[in-house]
């Protein structure tokens, strides 16, 4: 079980980054409009 937790851990993290790195690329296209 806490083999389950880690991985848990370790998948919300990479998703929360990608997720950062998606909106970064957001926020820099719509500089790059204004």
């Amino acid at each position: 079980m806490d083999n389950v937790s880690i991985l848990e851990k370790i998948y919300k993290s990479i998703i929360i980054i990608e997720v950062n790195t998606v909106l970064d690329k957001i926020d820099r296209s719509r500089c790059n409009l204004c």
